[in-house]
This record gives structure tokens, sequence and C-alpha cells, in this order.
């Protein structure tokens, strides 16, 4: 789950560092080495601030709630409002399509699974409260009842979200002009006509605006990146305080001076750099491919468990 967000974050930074430059000219090239590059230091602050900055933590935590659910809505509405002429629409948004290419018995079933992928990520969630249970005040009464409402709300939650990914699929360019695009401008993804979300976003809505929404969805991502960290780490550190886990000692060890699992910290934000490597195989296509294939394993990994 580290990996599948971080990786996508990485991929927001470098889009929100460009819309600073020139047109045409970004200041930093996005290629499979840079978004690695990238990828490690988000996952490096996220350590830090899980290792150091704990009550910053709890305090962006709040904050993130809030921002994920205004900064949704705030998308929503200008995807709808000010979007370009000359977009795909919702018809076709709604319009069953089979791109996998396989025609056996079911075919449509699983790509209907596979269409669902994205929301039921928003839920994987849900099971946070009770890894943070144990520095929960009156944590008997209200870690299950956290569990219990994260539920509802993330349910919710993925409602919006495939309202969400329907106005953005809605208002994309039809993919003519999305070719058109100078491959210079986005290195080998565009030259392969292959858009990353940000760039989505800035193909519906120009200028400024369209600046915004991809700056509101890199913050919710690193919000999101930091609380993944913070809970991945207290998963380590029980399943090692029972013995669990290869050198459970170490990992159960808990920071004196911050009171938190700092070596299950790094830990899992190592195991997820580990991951992100297998985005340097020398293809072209390598880290569009390596992020569906981290978000598929984390949703289905998660609910298998």
């Amino acid at each position: 789950m580290i990996a599948s967000v971080d990786f996508a974050l990485a991929n927001f930074v470098l889009l929100s560092i460009n819309l600073f430059g020139d047109a045409g000219t970004p200041l930093i090239a996005i290629n499979r080495w840079s978004v690695f590059i990238t990828y490690v230091i988000v996952l490096a602050v996220h350590g830090l601030l899980n290792t150091f900055g704990v009550n910053l933590v709890r305090v962006l935590g709040d904050v993130s709630v809030w921002w994920h659910v205004g900064g949704v809505a705030v998308i929503v509405v200008v995807l709808f409002a000010f979007s370009e002429p000359g977009n795909l629409g919702l018809a076709n948004v709604l319009e069953f399509r089979n791109g996998t290419g396989w025609s056996f018995p079911g075919a449509g079933l699983y790509v209907v699974l596979v269409g669902l992928l994205l929301a039921q990520y928003t839920i994987t969630g849900f099971d946070a409260s009770a890894h943070v249970s144990e520095e929960t005040v009156g944590a008997a009464v209200a870690a299950p009842r956290a569990i219990v409402r994260s539920i509802y709300i993330s349910a919710i939650a993925a409602l919006v979200r495939s309202i969400y990914i329907s106005a953005i699929a809605a208002l994309v360019l039809n993919i003519a002009m999305v070719q058109a695009i100078p491959a210079a401008a986005y290195d080998e993804i565009a030259a392969k006509g292959i858009l990353a979300g940000p760039e989505v976003l800035l193909l519906a809505v120009t200028g400024t605006l369209g600046k915004v929404l991809v700056i509101i969805s890199t913050v919710g991502q690193f919000f999101c990146g930091m609380a993944s960290v913070t809970a991945n780490s207290r998963m380590i550190f029980a399943f090692s305080r029972d013995g669990g886990l290869p050198g459970s000692s170490l990992w159960a060890r808990i920071n004196p001076r911050t009171r938190t699992p700092t070596n299950s910290v790094w830990l899992g934000v190592g195991l997820a750099v580990s991951i992100g490597v297998l985005s340097l195989i020398q293809t072209d296509l390598a880290y569009p491919v390596a992020f569906f294939a981290l978000t598929g394993i984390a949703v289905v990994g998660l609910y298998l468990c």
C-alpha cells in the first residue's frame, strides 16, 4: 500500500514542479529514474515524519480528512463547470468496453471486477483504526467505534471517488488530441500516448485552475502516504511483538524518546523502496505498469488477508 500511494505521489510531485516552468520546457524530465528518485525522497520524508514528528503526524492526519473531503468536491465541481469544450462526455464513460482483448466466457465479469479496483482501493484504509488503537485514549471503546464508522464512511468515499473518476474520464480530450502532445514535454510517457492522472487534469481544465487541481491531488496523496507508513509500522510492530516476523526482536523495539516503533517504520519504508526498484525495468512503460501492478496487488492482497 505504501508503495502504490507514494509511487503515484512521485509522479504528481514531478508534474507539480513542472507546472512552475516554461510551457513546453519541463524543469525536471519525467522518466523512470526521476520518478524513482522522487519516490525514494517522499518515502524518506514520510519515514522521518513518523520517526521524529509524531505530534505533527497527528495534526496532519486531522487536516487530511478535511483536505480529502473538500478537495474531491472542488475537483469534481471544477471539472464539470470549467472543462475545455470538445471533451468526450459522460455518456462515453458509462459505455461498457472490454479493452483486455479476451473474449472467453465470463470475460465481461472480469472486466467489471478490475474496474472496481480503484473504488475498492479507497476502502482499504478501514482497518487503520485498529493498528493505532494502542496509542488511542479509551481504546476499548474508541477503536471499535472508529473501525465501524470508517467502514461506512469509506464506502461513501468510494462512491464519491467513482463519481470523481467518472468526472475525470468524461472530461478527457479525445485520444487524437492526447497523442498530439509533444513527446519532449512528458518524455517517455507522452511518447507512448499514455498520460498520468495529473496530466489528464491539465488537459480537462487549462490554465491556473488546472494547476490548482493538480496541487490539491498531490497534497492529498502526501497525506495518504504518510498515514500508510504510520499504519504499516504499527502492523509490523504488532506481528513482531508476537514473534510473527523474521527478526521480530528488532522490529518490536520502541523508541524510548518518541514511544513509537521506529525500526518498524523504516522496515516498511525500506521494503517499499525495494518494490519500487521494479519500475527501473528497461522499458518505456515500466513505471505506469509498475503503478497499476502495485495498486492491484495492494487491494487484492489486503482483502485476501
